[in-house]
Parts: C-alpha cells; structure tokens; sequence
C-alpha cells in the first residue's frame, strides 16, 4: 500500500472519530437538558448509570469549546440572542469585538471552520436567515462561563434550595444572613 494512502486513512479515521465524539457529547449535553426540563416539570429523576459514565465526553465537548478561541468566540457571538446570523455578521462581530486589526487571530476560513464544528455538535443549527444558537449551544456557553456542569450537580443544588411545605404553608431554610434561629 502506498505510504501516502496510507497516511491520508490514518488522519481520515482520527477526523472521523473526532467528529463522532463531539457529535456524541452534543448529544448527550441535550439529554441532560431534557431531563432537566422533564424534572423542572415534575417529572420523576431516575439517576442513570449510562449517562453518568459518560459525562466525561461531554466535559470533553465543554473543554474543547472552551480551550479553543475560534470555537469559543463564534459561539459566544451566537448564543447572545435568538436572531438569526449570517456568516458576514459573525465575521463583522468578531472583528468588531477584537480592538485593532493587528489583534484578529480568526479569519474568514477559521470562522468557517469554527461554524462547521460547532455546527457538528450540534451547537449551533442553521436557519433560512444564517446560523442560531441552539439549547445545547446555551447550555455549554453557560457550562464554560462556570455553571454546574452534570445534571447530578445541578439537582443537588436544587434539592438543597427546593422549598419545603409543611402544614400548608411554605417555608424556606432561613440563610446565613438572616436573624431567625
């Protein structure tokens, strides 16, 4: 076998198996907001094994966005608003938000790249008008901003913020800061 064939299968598979991966963590981060949803709603939360085992690839999808600058960037600018974006205005935004020309580290084809990828994991969906943030593109935005990042965190929070009803009033655990004993 040529030895060029040969490299060039090597570097397809890694690319496929990265695609797979962040396409798997997209889709595990928008399992995690159904059952939130499902839970917010009164729904019953039964802890699942498979999906705890693999919140390591979606903290890998949440790491890679963040470490990467092109990534982080274009999804910042697509995750502010509902509006749909065209590729010019997120090559506009992007420049605007860097100060002087000389700073701009991502051009027209990294923007494109970054789109695609994003796009890939499910961040982002394009629309008749340009690209939009999608849940899971809100959800990893806010998971890189330092939000709880499995839903086993986020509902321990909860639980330990949920209001307690007792004789048919409410009645919330009193803070740090309050007077009541």
């Amino acid at each position: 076998m040529n030895g060029a064939l040969l490299g060039l299968t090597v570097v397809a598979a890694i690319g496929v198996v990265l695609w797979a991966v962040l396409f798997i963590g997209g889709k595990l981060i928008e399992t995690s907001l159904k059952r939130r949803r499902a839970f917010a709603l009164g729904g019953r939360h039964l802890p699942s094994r498979i999906l705890r085992d693999l919140e390591p690839v979606e903290h890998l999808l949440v790491d890679f966005v963040s470490h990467s600058p092109d990534l982080a960037t274009v999804l910042g600018i697509l995750t502010v608003t509902d509006q749909p974006k065209s590729f010019a205005q997120i090559v506009q935004d992007i420049r605007i938000h860097w100060a002087r020309p000389a700073e701009i580290p991502i051009g027209g084809n990294s923007a494109a790249a970054a789109l695609s990828i994003l796009f890939v994991s499910g961040l982002i969906r394009l629309a008749s008008n340009g690209f939009v943030g999608t849940d899971v593109g809100r959800e990893v935005q806010r998971r890189i901003e330092g939000a709880p990042r499995s839903t086993e965190q986020l509902l321990r929070s909860r639980v330990s913020d949920r209001r307690l009803a007792t004789a048919g009033q409410e009645w919330t655990a009193p803070g740090p800061d309050s007077n009541t004993p």
